[in-house]
C-alpha cells in the first residue's frame, strides 16, 4: 500500500483537481456498487471544504445549501460502507496500486 501525499504547493490548481478527481473516482470504483459514487464522492469533498464541523450535517449545508436536507440524506448512504472499512480500504488499496 502507499499513500499519497499533496502539499498545497504541488503543482498547479488544475493539476491538483486533476489528481482529486482520479483519486475519488477510484474510490468509488472501490466502493463496489454504481449509487454508492456520488455520495462517497460529496463526502470527501465536504471532509476537504473549510469549515469546522466535519459531521454529515454541517458538510450537507456546505455542499449543497439549497438542498442541504437531500444532500444530508445522500451523505447517510456513505455510513454502511465506512463500517466495514477494512474490507473497503483493503479495496481501495488493490484497486489504487493496481493502476500504478
Amino acid at each position: 500500500m502507499y499513500l499519497v501525499c499533496m502539499s498545497a504547493n504541488t503543482g498547479t490548481s488544475g493539476a491538483r483537481q486533476q489528481r482529486l478527481t482520479r483519486y475519488l473516482d477510484r474510490l468509488a470504483e472501490a466502493a463496489g456498487h454504481a449509487d454508492r459514487a456520488v455520495p462517497l464522492k460529496s463526502y470527501c469533498t465536504g471532509l476537504l471544504l473549510a469549515g469546522e464541523r466535519k459531521s454529515i450535517e454541517p458538510m450537507a449545508a456546505r455542499l449543497a445549501p439549497d438542498n442541504g436536507r437531500r444532500m444530508h440524506q445522500s451523505l447517510h448512504h456513505v455510513w454502511p460502507m465506512l463500517r466495514g472499512a477494512t474490507s473497503f480500504c483493503s479495496a481501495v488499496c488493490a484497486t489504487t496500486c493496481s493502476r500504478r
